[in-house]
């Protein structure tokens, strides 16, 4: 993640060097002096959007505003327009300066792949996405049946809501997958439970079934 301290120390020392007030700062971006006192304070960090223009303001590149790191580049694609270069670990890494809407349009447009391979990926973005965007992605997976036996699955069961985890889920009993199902018992309504503990039963699995009998 970006170190928010030495980006708000950049920006405060970049202002100075230019003789401006945070207000002649805000005036030049046309955004708030409070944002502009939040950035300073590391309260929060500039909208991807102003980036530019405080390189411009600042006779600076981003990697001077920002620092270099994995972060910094994948904002320079996003800045550039270069997002045919990002895979989804990009978009986690940049999410922290994106709106939530920009998060779910580049995510979207990347995918988790026709097996699901980027399932990891999509957990760490998950705290940056909606309900409805998180489902769009995973019914854009081809091959849904793979979901159920990668393990990242368990990671997104608090971003899903009721139907889509009841789905997820379903893939998960087809997989056999019971570590899984055991990690996300919580989240999957009663009527699933039990259809999967049928399964257990039939499997001979009973040693699984007690772990999610307290949750039907």
């Amino acid at each position: 993640m970006f170190d928010i301290a030495k980006v708000a120390k950049h920006i405060r020392e970049l202002r100075i060097s230019k003789n401006m007030t945070q207000m002649n700062l805000a005036d030049e971006l046309g955004v708030s002096y409070q944002a502009v006192s939040n950035w300073e304070r590391g309260n929060s960090m500039p909208d991807i959007s102003k980036l530019e223009d405080l390189s411009r303001i600042f006779s600076c590149t981003i990697d001077e505003l920002l620092g270099a790191s994995r972060e910094t580049e994948a904002v320079k694609k996003v800045v550039l327009q270069e997002t045919h270069k990002l895979k989804l670990k990009d978009v986690a890494l940049v999410s922290p300066v994106l709106n939530p809407e920009q998060s779910e349009q580049l995510a979207e447009a990347i995918g988790i792949g026709e097996q699901g391979e980027g399932l990891q990926e999509l957990v760490e973005l998950a705290p940056f996405l909606s309900e409805k965007a998180i489902d769009r992605m995973l019914k854009q997976c081809p091959a849904k049946s793979s979901l159920g036996k990668n393990s990242a699955v368990a990671g997104l069961a608090p971003f899903l809501g009721e139907k889509s985890m009841n789905e997820l889920a379903e893939s998960v009993i087809e997989a056999e997958n019971w570590k899984v199902l055991t990690a996300i018992a919580p989240f999957v309504s009663n009527w699933t439970l039990r259809k999967a503990a049928a399964v257990m039963v039939e499997k001979g699995r009973l040693k699984e079934l007690e772990s999610i009998a307290p949750y039907m």
